[in-house]
This record gives structure tokens, C-alpha cells and sequence, in this order.
């Protein structure tokens, strides 16, 4: 009986009798096909990853993993974030996220990646996480930046995270679900066809089912196995709070994600300018189009665009001739095209041409001065506001002058002791400055003398409010000795003068009780007697008021209970006391103290003819006045000519002032309703407040509307 063998190599056709399972249906190799699929697509999507995390090994750039969530949305906790070396010398650009060496010294961890989001001048920096409500607490100096991040590679870094953390739970669920996609991303589908190929070729596949099993395995062991290399060998760790809100890797550059930014920028441009002055932009824009940069201002608000220079090549710069347009407030921003592609960078808003100096006046300090006398000058500006006024004297003859001093704030006025200088005769003269470095010099006060040879005699200054009794000083030297000195006062800028009282031994001081004279301005002088006979008398104190009303403004305080320091919002509160009870009812009708919903209205210095930092707070209920009167926060808080308005709550409540009962009203900021958008003060203002005639006390007795100045250190509003 003859055979038939099949030929080598060919399977056979005759069936055998298929065990359970052998032939499997069509749907399950389908989902069989797909599932192997989809772990080949997850394996080539993680090589790509690691392939784009793993730049910075070959390239001098720099890696990072996210290890905290203070840049949300912008990236997760387990990103990858390649970034580029910072040249030295190049421009920080303030809004881009930028990698930087930790300011704060107190931390142990070294690199942060923050957003840049205030230049604070004098090459210090102000950053912020972008899911930080605050801004970081240490400036930031720009020898600190270091790197520019260009690439972020989502979630490739969790399992270093998670090793830092040791958080082995995620880390082995991960390194398990890796094995089981690279497993079967190499494993055939299921289908029947294969089954009956092997059992045809069993005796070769047994042959070769070692060498594969071992294969199958170094697939997913060794990957497994270096990942496990290189996390042990990362050198993280855990950073503190101290510097912000959130935490670094301190062994190498892994940091955070380099978040989105803005792709033009402009560059610094200060509040107020004159002459000619230069503005520069920054482009960050990576596709190699050549870029025209337009530089663009309009009147503050008016958005009505005009062209002052175009630059078409980087980096971009235009100088600009203040004096070809009117002082005042402009806006400002630039432009950046390519074809149909444009950039425009964030407007720079209320920036004042000033190319008109101020005005200032020296007061005459009297002749002949003897020992520390009061120097006085006057000074404005109307544009960006006076800045400073120096006081300065020069001996007669000479042009060389030198400095009495510096003052930055009106009363322009210090002591002077002239014994510091030698005997002689001087000119005096006021030199003022504004913000926009337009300088004005005063004219000239000359032929005064300086004489402390013989005697001399200074009155103190009591203070520019007076009330009840106030006390009073003078000082005095002779070489013949003194028998008296005399401390008089007159109606202001008359020469009726009145003997308040005299004292012949040093300290020379005595009691003024202002109820006894009218309320009103006076002028206030010492007269010295020496033992030769001579009469000296002091320069005048001028312009010092006396208000005796039964009730006044005793203090305005402000503080910050919003989301944002120095800048007027939800939560801020302002308190105002008087010097004794006030009848609330004469501050509104019908009121009782009670929390009474009222709106808080904040306006420009302009709106109101004052200066552009004279931004001042009203009340009003329904549309009319509540009689708390205004005000003067000292600080720019709104744009020129602006106006905002908050809801706010009004209550009150009684304090003790110098022992006597008195009111003290409390507005507590809310949500703003309408206007214009405010801005955020980083500097101290004395704020004043000027109470309104229409608020009485408790026996119908009208207040007073002397302005009371805040109370304590100068500090920043809200």
C-alpha cells in the first residue's frame, strides 16, 4: 500500500480533528488584531516621547520634570520640559515663562521656571506661577535667569515623579501596564491560520520556541530594567515653601514646564517721558519668517492707533520725538507682521509726555538766620507731577551751590541749621524736578545773612492743624546770654502780632490755648531779648491752622483685604473716625449705623483739576452724596480722566478718641460695577481726608472740613 507525504515545508491539508479552542471565530480575531494594534500605537507614541524628553542628551540644552502644579494649566505634574541655554546679555522678556537659579537663598533647591511678570528696574525681576494667586516673594536679578523653555513633552516624566515622591503604588501599576503593552506589541494576532501553520511546523518551532520566549522577554525586561536604572540614579528631592508656593527638583536642571507666552513683547517704558526717548519690543517667534515691527501710540483709551516707526530687523527699536505731539496721557504697543501672520504685544496704557517743567518758588527765609531755621519752596507741575525740589544756598558771589535738602512729597520745606555754615551772606533758591526729568530753578532769594556769632532764635514748627491747647517751642542762643524770649501770633500774612507768652529759661516753651482765639489761619514768630539788649526775632511759621469745631476728621486708614496688594478691589476696606460722635443720620438720611449698602466711587486726579496722583474716593447712595466728604488716596489708582465704581457695605461703630466717645464709619469693597479698570500702586502715599460741612454732631453742630492727613507710617494703600 503506498503513501502520499506532503512535501517539505508545505503544511497538510487532512483534517485531524481540531482540539477545544482551535478554531476560534472571527470575532475574536478581530479583537484580537485590535488589541495588538493598539498596544503597538502606545508603544511607537512612548518612544516618540522619550525620543523629544531625551534632547538634552545630546545637545547642550537643558531637561525638566513638572514636580508641582504651581504652572496649571500650562503643564501637569510628570511633564517634560526641554529648554534652550539664555545667552548673556540678552533681554529678559516680562511675560514668558523662563527657567531661573532660586533667589531665595534660605531654600535648599537651586532652579525654579516661573512666568516673568513685572520688570522692577535696576535689573530685578518680579515672577509667578501661573496657578499662584501671589507673585513670588524674592525678586529675581537677571544674572539668575539661565534658560529659555522651547518644549514640553506631556507625562513622560510621572514615573520619575512618583520615585521621587515614593509613591510606589502608581510607579508599579505604570511599569506593569509598560510590560504588558510591550509584550503584546510584538505578539501575532489570533488567528486560526497561525495555529494550523504550527502544528504543521511543530518540530521547528520547538526548536526555536526557546530562543523566542528569551526574546519576548528581553523586550520587556530591558526597558523596564533601564527605566528602573535612570530613576535610581536621578538625583531629586523635595523643595520647601519658602520662596513660593510650590516645589523644585534640587539635583539637576528638572524643573517645570515651560507654559505659553507672549510672542511680542514690548519693552520697559517708564510713566512718563520727554525729549526723545526709546522704545524697543521683543519678538519670540520661532518659524524663521522675517517680521516688520510697527511701533503704534493713541491718546490714553482712545485706541485711535498711530504709526511712530516701523523696524524690520531685530532687535526691534524706535526712538521717539516726544515734543512732535501734545503733553499728555498715550497708550502704547507694537505690532509685529509677516504676510498674513500678526503679533500685537499688550498695550502699555497712561504713559505722560511731559515736555513742560514745572514751576517753584523760593520763600524768603527771613534775615539775619541764626541757628536751625525753616526753609520753604513752592512747586507744580502739570503733567506728570513734581518728583522733587531741592532746597539749595551758595555765598554771595558765588555760583557753586550746594544742597539744604531733598524733598519729595509737598510741604516743600526742612529745617536748616545754619551754624553748620560759616558767617556771611547767602542766596537761596528752590530747584524743582518732575517724574518726566524736566528740571525748573527758582529765582534767586539773596542778601540773606547768617549770623550765630551774636544770637539767634528759631520758632518750631506746632503742626498745620491746631486745636485746643497746643504746645509750643522756640530755641534760642546769644553769646551775651538771653534774659527772655517771647513766642507771639498774628491773623496769617498781616503784621498785628500778639504775645502768646514769654519764658526766660531754656527749654523756651509754653501752652497756647487755641479756644480763645477765632478759627482761621496765623502766623507764629519768636522775639528773643538778650542781656546786651538786642532783639532778635525768628522767621515766621506761616499758614498754621486753628479749628476748634466741635467735631473733625481724626484718622482715614485703609486695609487690604483683596486678591491683589496696593490695587483697589473686592475685599479692601477704608475706615473713617472723627474726633467725637457724629449723628449718623446727618451722613445719610435715615441711617442708623447699621450695614447700609452704598457705592464707593474712585476717580481720576484730572477729573477733578487735581494732579494725575491725586486719585480720590467719594460715597454715594442711590446717585446722591453720602456726607463723608472725599478722599485723596496721593497715588495714581485709575488712567487719566477715568472713573470706577464698587458696591460696598457702609457700618459704624464707636471708638474712644483722646478719651471721648467717638464714630468711627467702616466701607468694606466689593464686586466693581462699572467703569474703567484700576491699577496697582507699588509705592507709600500719606492719604488725606477732607470730612464734609453737611455731617453734624449729636447737637446739630456742623464739622469741620479741616483735611485730616492718615495717621502712622507712610504705607501702600489697600
Amino acid at each position: 500500500m503506498s503513501s502520499i507525504a506532503a512535501a517539505p515545508g508545505v503544511p497538510s491539508t487532512t483534517p485531524t480533528g481540531a482540539g477545544p479552542g482551535q478554531h476560534a471565530g472571527p470575532a475574536l480575531a478581530w479583537a484580537g488584531f485590535l488589541f495588538v494594534l493598539l498596544a503597538r500605537g502606545l508603544r511607537a507614541m512612548l518612544i516618540t516621547l522619550v525620543i523629544v524628553a531625551s534632547i538634552p542628551l545630546v545637545s547642550t540644552w537643558t531637561g525638566s520634570v513638572v514636580r508641582s502644579g504651581s504652572m496649571e494649566p500650562g503643564m501637569s505634574v510628570g511633564d517634560v520640559i526641554v529648554a534652550k541655554p539664555l545667552p548673556a546679555g540678552e533681554p529678559i522678556p516680562v511675560g514668558r515663562v523662563m527657567e531661573f537659579d532660586n533667589p531665595d537663598t534660605t531654600s535648599n533647591h537651586t532652579m525654579i521656571i516661573h512666568r516673568v511678570v513685572e520688570n522692577l528696574g535696576s535689573g530685578q525681576y518680579t515672577t509667578a506661577g501661573d496657578a499662584n494667586r501671589e507673585d513670588d516673594s524674592t525678586p529675581v536679578a537677571t544674572e539668575d535667569f539661565t534658560a529659555r523653555p522651547l518644549i514640553s513633552v506631556p507625562f513622560i516624566g510621572l514615573p520619575l515623579a512618583w520615585w521621587a515622591d515614593r509613591e510606589l503604588g502608581p510607579l508599579i501599576f505604570w511599569l506593569t501596564l509598560i510590560s504588558v503593552v510591550l509584550y503584546f506589541s510584538i505578539r501575532p494576532p489570533c488567528d486560526p491560520r497561525h495555529r494550523r501553520r504550527r502544528e504543521a511546523n511543530a518540530a521547528r518551532r520547538a526548536a526555536a520556541r526557546a530562543a523566542t520566549g528569551m526574546k519576548r522577554v528581553s523586550i520587556v525586561l530591558v526597558p523596564s530594567l533601564l527605566l528602573l536604572v535612570a530613576i535610581a540614579a536621578a538625583p531629586l528631592g523635595q523643595a520647601n515653601a519658602a520662596f513660593s508656593s510650590s516645589t523644585r527638583n534640587p539635583g539637576n536642571t528638572w524643573t517645570a514646564s515651560a507654559a505659553l507666552s507672549k510672542p511680542l513683547v514690548l519693552g520697559d517704558v517708564p510713566d512718563a517721558v520727554r525729549g526723545i526717548t526709546n522704545v524697543t519690543a521683543t519678538l519670540n517667534e520661532g518659524s524663521g519668517q522675517s517680521f516688520s515691527v510697527r511701533f503704534e501710540y493713541a491718546p490714553a483709551g482712545s485706541a485711535a492707533w498711530q504709526t511712530i516707526c516701523i523696524d524690520t530687523t531685530a532687535p526691534y527699536s524706535c526712538s521717539v520725538t516726544t515734543t512732535d505731539v501734545a503733553n499728555g496721557d498715550y497708550d502704547l504697543r507694537a505690532v509685529a507682521t509677516s504676510g498674513p501672520t500678526t503679533y500685537t504685544s499688550d498695550v502699555v496704557e497712561n504713559i505722560t509726555i511731559d515736555n513742560l517743567a514745572p514751576t517753584t518758588v523760593m520763600q524768603d527765609p527771613g534775615t539775619p538766620l541764626r541757628g536751625t531755621v525753616t526753609t520753604t519752596a513752592t512747586a507744580a507741575d502739570a503733567h506728570s507731577g513734581v518728583a522733587k525740589v531741592v532746597i539749595q544756598y551758595a555765598l554771595s558771589g558765588s555760583t557753586t551751590f550746594r544742597d539744604v535738602c531733598t524733598i519729595t512729597d509737598s510741604p516743600y520745606s526742612c529745617r536748616f541749621d545754619t551754624t553748620t555754615v560759616p558767617a556771611g551772606t547767602y542766596t537761596f533758591h528752590s530747584v524743582a524736578t518732575d517724574l518726566a526729568g524736566n528740571v525748573t530753578t527758582s529765582a534767586n532769594v539773596t542778601n540773606r545773612v547768617i549770623d550765630n556769632s551774636v544770637a539767634s532764635v528759631s520758632m518750631q514748627d506746632p503742626g498745620a492743624y491746631l486745636t485746643g491747647t497746643v504746645p509750643l517751642a522756640a530755641t534760642a542762643n546769644a553769646s551775651a546770654g538771653i534774659t527772655s524770649v517771647r513766642i507771639q501770633r498774628a491773623p496769617a500774612g498781616s503784621t498785628t502780632w500778639t504775645d502768646i507768652c514769654t519764658d526766660t529759661l531754656t527749654p523756651f516753651t509754653c501752652s497756647w490755648g487755641t479756644t480763645g482765639v477765632a478759627d482761621g489761619l496765623y502766623d507764629l514768630r519768636a522775639v528773643m531779648l538778650d542781656k546786651a539788649g538786642k532783639t532778635t526775632i525768628s522767621a515766621s511759621v506761616t499758614n498754621r491752622q486753628v479749628d476748634n469745631s466741635p467735631i473733625r476728621g481724626f484718622d482715614v486708614q485703609t486695609a487690604n483685604g483683596g486678591s491683589t496688594a496696593g490695587k483697589l478691589d473686592s475685599g479692601d476696606t477704608m475706615t473713617l473716625t472723627y474726633t467725637e460722635q457724629a449723628a449718623l443720620s446727618s451722613i445719610s438720611s435715615g441711617w442708623t449705623g447699621s450695614a447700609m449698602a452704598v457705592t464707593v466711587r474712585l476717580r481720576d486726579g484730572k477729573a477733578l483739576g487735581l494732579g494725575s496722583t491725586d486719585d480720590t474716593i467719594s460715597v454715594l447712595r442711590n446717585g446722591a452724596a453720602v456726607n463723608l466728604g472725599a478722599v485723596n488716596l496721593r497715588q495714581n489708582y485709575i488712567g487719566a480722566n477715568r472713573t470706577a465704581e464698587f458696591a460696598a457695605t457702609m457700618v459704624a461703630s464707636t471708638t474712644t478718641v483722646d478719651g471721648v466717645s467717638a464714630t468711627r464709619v467702616t466701607l468694606t469693597v466689593g464686586s466693581q460695577t462699572s467703569g474703567s479698570a484700576t491699577s496697582k500702586v507699588s509705592t507709600s502715599s500719606v492719604m488725606i481726608w477732607t470730612p464734609s460741612a453737611s455731617a453734624t454732631d449729636v447737637r446739630g453742630r456742623a464739622a469741620s472740613t479741616t483735611p485730616t492727613s492718615e495717621a502712622g507710617t507712610s504705607d501702600r494703600e489697600f
